[in-house]
This record gives C-alpha cells, structure tokens and sequence, in this order.
C-alpha cells in the first residue's frame, strides 16, 4: 500500500496501515481500540491470528479493547469486562466462562447467550428443587448444599444451551427430571441448528445436530440440563 494516499485506501486498509505503523515504533504497551471493526469478517480472523502471533514474538503488553466476545475468548490472556465505566470481572477467558461473576457477565460471555430463567428453590424429598413454574429441576447434592440458604428464595438460573440434551438421543446416568418444551424456531447455520424452544413462561435456546432437527410448533424431545454444567 506504500504508493497510495491514505484516499485512496479503503477502511480495512487504513487501519492494516495504522496497526503498522504502531508496531514498527517498538512501543512497550500497545493500545488497541477495536482495531478490527471496519474488516470484513474473514479478515477479521485472519488477522486475529496474526495480532496473537505478533504478540507471542515482540512479547509487548497489548490491551485490546473489542465488543466482540469471540475476539476476546481467542485473543485474551486475560479479560476485564466493562459495564458503564464499572469492572465487573477481571479473569482468564475459561474462568469468566465457567464462572461468571455476575448475571451481566454471564449473559455477555458466550453464543448463543446463556439460558436465564426466574423462578425459586423448593424442597421436596429431601432435596432441593428448581421451580419455574411450569416446569421443575431437581439439584444435585453439591448444588443443594450450597444454595440451602436460598430455600423458599426467588432465584435466577442460567444453562448454557450447549448443556442442554435431547433425551432422545442423549442418555445421562443422573439426568434432572426431563420437561416438554414447544420447538418455536430453527436456525439452521451449516454444521448445526440452533433450535429455540418456548415453554408457558419461559423461552430458551438448545444446540442440535442436522441429523436431529426438529419442526417448528413441534414438541421434539425432553430437554434436560447436564448435572454438571448448569449453575445458580
């Protein structure tokens, strides 16, 4: 691009340029505002890699601020999410997954966005259970240890959608109590659907396969959230 005027660059080009000319300086500390934002989208993962493997081979501190979530998984040694000024959780990309500081967190970190249902904790046979109101899941024995103060308490649960099986083709050894949710929509995007699924009060999202699609208004299968994965 060295023999064209900055006119005659497109976007994309300009901010390649830009990037450029920061890392030819040596700086210590780069400081990266969204500089991914004007390429298109198989540029942008391009160049991803390429910022990652720029940052492995002048080993400079680079703070790199995105709106973009993938970005921030796949680039990020560790991750600060912000919120109207205010840090909500400074951690490694896995653990603000896993464990998210908050429901704002939760719901920014991952896609599809987690499953959050209200509802509140009831005992019943000597366990503790999810009562949403149309449907009930029970806790595990870790999970009820630890939210027993809750008890008779109105609560949020989150799933994530990838922990959430079709009992059809998914067998569990300690599986919840399954429920029947209504197939709402399918949205096909090549090597899977995600299938939005609605119950009386609550709507939700689960992955599937090509092979296990279901039709819309259809009541495919019992969806059910891993024991392991779904957290209160």
């Amino acid at each position: 691009m060295l023999t064209r005027k900055p006119g005659q660059l497109s976007g994309g080009q300009r901010q390649r340029v830009a990037l450029g000319r920061a890392i030819v300086r040596n700086p210590k500390v780069f400081l990266f505002d969204e500089p991914l934002s004007n390429l298109d989208a198989k540029l942008r993962v391009a160049m991803r890699a390429e910022i990652v493997k720029l940052h492995r081979t002048l080993e400079n501190t680079m703070i790199y601020v995105t709106h973009d979530q993938v970005e921030a998984m796949t680039m990020a040694d560790r991750i600060v999410v912000m919120k109207d000024g205010v840090i909500h959780q400074i951690d490694t990309p896995l653990d603000i997954y896993n464990n998210p500081a908050n429901m704002f967190v939760a719901g920014f970190i991952g896609s599809p966005a987690i499953n959050m249902m209200q509802g509140k904790l009831i005992a019943q046979d000597a366990a503790l259970h999810f009562d949403s109101g149309d449907f009930r899941l029970k806790l595990t024995d870790e999970q009820s240890q630890r939210l027993k103060s809750y008890e008779a308490k109105a609560i949020v649960m989150g799933i994530r959608p990838e922990d959430l099986y079709d009992s059809r083709h998914d067998s569990m050894a300690e599986a919840p109590r399954p429920f029947q949710p209504v197939c709402d929509l399918v949205e096909p995007l090549g090597n899977e659907f995600h299938v939005v699924l609605k119950t009386d009060k609550h709507s939700f999202v689960a992955p599937a396969g090509p092979q296990r699609i279901a039709k819309s208004g259809s009541r495919p299968a019992h969806e059910r959230g891993h024991g392991k994965s779904p957290f209160l």
